[in-house]
């Protein structure tokens, strides 16, 4: 893992987008996170990963990783709920 970045606008709009697209009949993890969760409770991460295995290195920039805070959950990990991950 090379960075995590947290950027509260972009999260807020990559959420909103989200959760619209599914308004209509469509499903997904993070729509599904915000209405259990709430919208305030979801974040988005982008992360930049290297990867040194075998003759070529390899990196991808803004991975995106979901996560909804409730610390209360026997799921949780330091209050974090893994939701989903990819482009």
């Amino acid at each position: 893992m090379d960075a995590v970045r947290y950027d509260a606008k972009r999260s807020a709009a990559l959420l909103a987008a989200e959760h619209d697209v599914t308004a209509s009949g469509g499903s997904s993890s993070i729509s599904a996170a915000i209405d259990e969760y709430g919208m305030d409770n979801v974040i988005y991460l982008s992360n930049d990963i290297s990867c040194h295995a075998g003759s070529q290195n390899s990196s991808q920039d803004g991975w995106g990783s979901w996560y909804a805070w409730n610390p209360g959950s026997a799921r949780a990990e330091h209050g974090w709920i893994f939701i989903d991950e990819g482009y």
